[in-house]
Parts: C-alpha cells; sequence; structure tokens
C-alpha cells in the first residue's frame, strides 16, 4: 500500500536572514570571512520557492521569521511531523545542536499549539527534526541521519513515538552535516545521494531499500546543494540551477526538474529542503 504525499508545505518568511555566525563549512567564504547575504535577493528567491509549491497544488502556511535567529527561515530543521494516528498529525520538537538556534524552536512550539497540533520535546539528545529524519512518505519509513547534529540515541526515543520502521544512516563528511544534504527521497523506490556522505553500512543498506538509487556527484552537491532537493509529489523535483549532471539523471528517470535560484540562502549552508517542513 502506498500512502499519498502531503499536500502542505510550512515556510518562514527569512524576516533578518543573515550569517551571523559561522556553524557549518559554507558560511565562511574563501578568505575565512562571514558570508554576506543580500536580504532584499533572498526574499525574492523565498517568494519564487513558496510559488513553485503553489503551483505544485500545494496550500502552504507561512510563520514569520524572528530577525533574532537569522536560520529560522530553514524551517525543516525546528520539527519532525509524524502521525499520531491515520489523521491526525502530530510533530516532535527539535533540540538544536547549535546554541545559536536553540531559541527558534518554541516559535514553532506556538504555532503548533494555536493550531492545535499535539507536540512532543525532544530533551534529553539533540536532533534536528526533518533536516536528519526525511520521511519516504509513500511507505511511511523513516531515514535517520545521525553523526554531526543529530545523536544517535535520539533515533531509540523517536522510535517509541511514531511507531514506524526507521533506518539509521551515519554521516562521515563535515560538508554534509544534516541528511538533507546529500539524501532525498523521489518517490516510493527511488532516492538520489551522495555516496561519500555515508559510511560503507549506510551505503549498503539504502542500495538494499530503493530499487533505483541515482547517485549525486559530490561537487554539484557542494557547489550546487543537489542533494538538498525535494520531490514533494513523487514527479516533479525542486533544486537550485547549475547541477547538469544531476538534472540529466532525474530527467532520464522520468522526473521534471523545476530549478529554483536559493544563491543566498547556500550561503548559509541550505537550500531548498532547508527551507520547508512537509505537514501531511
Amino acid at each position: 500500500m502506498k500512502f499519498p504525499f502531503p499536500k502542505r508545505v510550512l515556510m518562514v518568511r527569512p524576516n533578518g536572514f543573515r550569517v551571523d555566525y559561522a556553524i557549518n563549512p559554507y558560511m565562511l567564504d574563501a578568505s575565512g570571512t562571514l558570508q554576506s547575504v543580500d536580504e532584499g535577493k533572498a526574499h525574492v528567491q523565498w517568494n519564487q520557492i513558496k510559488q513553485a509549491f503553489i503551483e505544485l497544488g500545494m496550500s502552504v502556511e507561512v510563520i514569520e521569521g524572528d530577525p533574532h535567529f537569522p536560520d529560522m527561515v530553514f524551517c525543516a530543521n525546528q520539527t519532525l511531523p509524524f502521525w499520531q494516528s491515520e489523521d491526525n498529525v502530530a510533530l516532535i520538537l527539535s533540540r538544536m545542536h547549535a546554541t545559536q538556534r536553540k531559541g527558534e524552536v518554541r516559535h514553532f512550539e506556538q504555532w503548533a499549539r494555536e493550531l492545535g497540533i499535539s507536540t512532543v520535546e525532544m530533551t534529553d539528545f539533540d536532533f534536528e527534526g526533518a533536516g536528519d529524519g526525511i520521511w519516504n512518505y509513500e511507505t511511511r519509513e523513516l531515514f535517520a541521519g545521525f553523526g554531526f547534529r543529530t545523536d544517535e540515541n535520539a533515533y531509540d526515543l523517536i522510535a517509541q513515538i511514531i511507531n514506524r520502521p526507521i533506518h539509521k544512516l551515519r554521516l562521515v563528511s563535515e560538508n554534509f552535516y544534516h541528511l538533507d544534504t546529500c539524501f532525498a527521497v523521489l518517490r516510493a523506490d527511488t532516492a538520489a545521494y551522495v555516496p561519500q556522505a555515508f559510511d560503507d553500512s549506510s551505503r549498503q543498506k539504502l542500495k538494499m531499500l530503493f530499487t533505483h538509487l541515482i547517485p549525486i556527484d559530490i561537487d554539484e552537491a557542494i557547489q550546487n546543494f543537489a542533494g538538498n532537493c525535494v520531490c514533494p509529489d513523487g514527479r516533479h523535483i525542486l533544486l537550485q540551477p547549475g547541477s547538469t549532471k544531476f538534472v540529466s539523471l532525474i530527467k532520464q528517470a522520468g522526473f521534471i526538474p523545476i530549478e529554483l535560484e536559493t544563491s543566498e540562502f547556500l550561503k548559509a549552508g541550505g537550500s531548498i529542503f532547508c527551507m520547508k517542513q512537509l505537514l501531511p
């Protein structure tokens, strides 16, 4: 049985989005200086992504960003939605690894409370939501990245909460500190991944779990965040422009690429997947 893809998207408006600190390799330029963001350009790019979701028939809910938290726009990280029952979605609230981002979570807790969405707080171990916990929505299996931002032990607690299969994947490269930087579920039997981002055991696990596994060139993954793409419907793939090798492969596999500029967000280490939270 295949379950449906989500039809709702949560996004956070990039109010005050900027690079104030470096918690990943992308936040520094070649000289070691913090990246400089064009905030006006960032808003334009964000709106284009929002419009793309709408044009795909999805409804978009928006939380206003808090300028005190410049990375709050990357709203895949603060929560993990899960099915509390067949028709009832709840949220696991993250415990962010970086001190600078811990205060973001309360905004999502407040948003959920206002809508009557139940929440469960992760208190014992670092866990960065859908940045590391990626659903195969059609099979309702969770792919669980760990090694940099999320503590492996967090998934023992999450397993008790979600009551769904969990597949742990160890990340081994600092360029790929979240699972969503190097892995994307495209449809039930198909995923894309950066082989060099995982240890041998995790690579073998992915080859067993997917009939079709599309490799992402490591240079395209680092320069264009090709692995941070999102396929919200099993057909269209939203991604940063420039990854010609990956685009060719996904076209051959029958997908339709939608290339959307995220240059300002790349400076903070995120792209399209990071900037949304799909709501089942």
